[in-house]
């Protein structure tokens, strides 16, 4: 099992040694390459994501990630829940245009 931390949320690394990656965007700890993300309403509190979990930040958002991440979902089953909301209907795209 991989004991590497998935979500440093800002609370936790915004004041700590990690504060460095708010100029780079982006960090190596402990060989994993960790990025900042956010979701559009909290641009200024972005949380330290490790890389492979992005998708699933970016289509589920902070919250339902975290949610996940809490229950010890893995990277696997929250693929599969991305996978199974399917694609937006033509209508919805149209909506959001």
């Amino acid at each position: 099992m991989n004991k590497t931390p998935i979500i440093y949320t800002y609370e936790s690394w915004a004041n700590s040694q990690l504060s460095i990656v708010r100029h780079t965007g982006g960090m190596k700890i402990n060989g994993v390459f960790y990025m900042l993300i956010s979701e559009h309403s909290n641009r200024y509190t972005p949380d330290l994501l490790r890389y492979d979990w992005v998708p699933v930040y970016t289509k589920l958002g902070r919250e339902k990630t975290i949610g996940l991440i809490k229950n010890g979902t893995t990277l696997s089953v929250a693929k599969q829940i991305i996978k199974s909301m399917g694609k937006p209907k033509e209508e919805q795209l149209k909506l959001n245009l």
